[in-house]
């Protein structure tokens, strides 16, 4: 092969890689997108799945989980009542997998259960980073070892902060995303469970167990709080919901 034809070979590679790097590049939003819809779309099968082991919690004992006394309401994110709350599930046998405690759009992880003890029997199964590192034997309800919500980063949602009973209406909110994620950098000193799972809004069950997706630009009309206002002022100033809201600059 003489010199011409290699450089026009040479060429001809030079504009493929440069081709398919300027389709890579336009493609990049859309499998980011397609990426995000899919982690959203499994996080609301994870709420989903939280919410019916609350339910079927609450058919067999009246109340739903709950930290405290029913007419009070139990600790915010800052607390260890959200976990408390979620590990009861795990404790009573209505749930198995505590690894769709972890939203996948999330930073938060799952820690993969080592001890065969723990998971023939779920019971003995804690968040990692409590005292008893992955082996409790102490009831959620009992003071002491989980770690708060904000803490952990083996939970993804914060559930209702209010004692509710079974017969509770089936439009009250019973969980979320424990918050937005606007920035993909958290400001510094954000707590891992300050850093929200969506970059765009909400997962959002209700005591019906359905799932609702909640943007949080949406617009409710003139003089209206909108969904994504809502759950802010719930996680600032309304108790509603165990849920953060440090790391979203739209806060103040």
């Amino acid at each position: 092969m003489n010199l011409h034809a290699r450089r026009a070979g040479l060429a001809d590679v030079l504009l493929a890689i440069f081709l398919i790097s300027l389709l890579a590049l336009f493609l990049q939003p859309t499998v980011f997108a397609a990426r995000e819809r899919s982690a959203s779309s499994r996080c609301a099968n994870n709420l989903r799945q939280i919410a019916l082991a609350y339910v079927q919690y609450g058919d067999d004992k009246r109340f739903l989980p709950h930290v405290g006394a029913t007419g009070k309401l139990s600790g915010d994110a800052s607390t260890n009542h959200p976990t408390k709350s979620v590990r009861s599930i795990l404790w009573y046998g209505y749930h198995d997998n505590p690894e769709g405690f972890v939203c996948p759009s999330s930073v938060d992880l799952y820690v993969p259960i080592q001890n065969s003890e723990v998971r023939e029997n779920m019971r003995l199964w804690s968040w990692s980073t409590s005292k008893q590192g992955g082996n409790n034997t102490r009831p959620p309800w009992v003071h002491g070892d989980d770690p708060t919500l904000l803490q952990t980063e083996e939970l993804s949602y914060g559930m209702t902060r209010r004692g509710l009973n079974r017969n509770v209406r089936s439009t009250v909110v019973l969980g979320a995303d424990r918050g937005v994620r606007i920035s993909e950098d958290p400001p510094k000193g954000t707590l891992p469970g300050d850093y929200g799972n969506h970059p765009d809004g909400w997962n959002v069950t209700k005591a019906d167990a359905t799932v609702e997706w909640i943007p949080e630009d949406f617009d409710p009309g003139k003089g209206g709080m909108g969904p994504g206002d809502w759950l802010r002022s719930t996680a600032k100033n309304d108790p509603a919901l165990a849920i953060s809201w440090r790391a979203d600059p739209k806060h103040k």
